[in-house]
């Protein structure tokens, strides 16, 4: 009569370890990251190299200059010990 052995997990079919469904998802997102930085890189038909970029930036100067006052600050005058004594 055979005997069966319920303290033991059942034997494996020998197929993988049972994450392929993470693995098919890190694949994914490694191929989206890698689209990115190509797509965003220029790879696929970017800027011609021939053509100049061009700005025309104006920037008008302020109608009223604003004249700063000198401050200064009567502060009292300090004198420090030059060494500390800790008891």
């Amino acid at each position: 009569m055979a005997q069966v052995n319920y303290n033991e997990p059942a034997p494996s079919g020998g197929g993988g370890d049972g994450h392929g469904g993470i693995y098919a998802i890190l694949i994914i997102i490694v191929i989206l990251i890698l689209a990115a930085v190509l797509y965003f890189g220029g790879v696929f038909g970017g800027v011609d190299q021939g053509t100049d970029l061009e700005a025309d930036i104006d920037i008008n100067q302020p109608a009223d200059v604003i004249e700063v006052p000198d401050v200064n600050i009567d502060a009292p005058d300090i004198q420090l010990p030059d060494t500390v004594t800790i008891q």
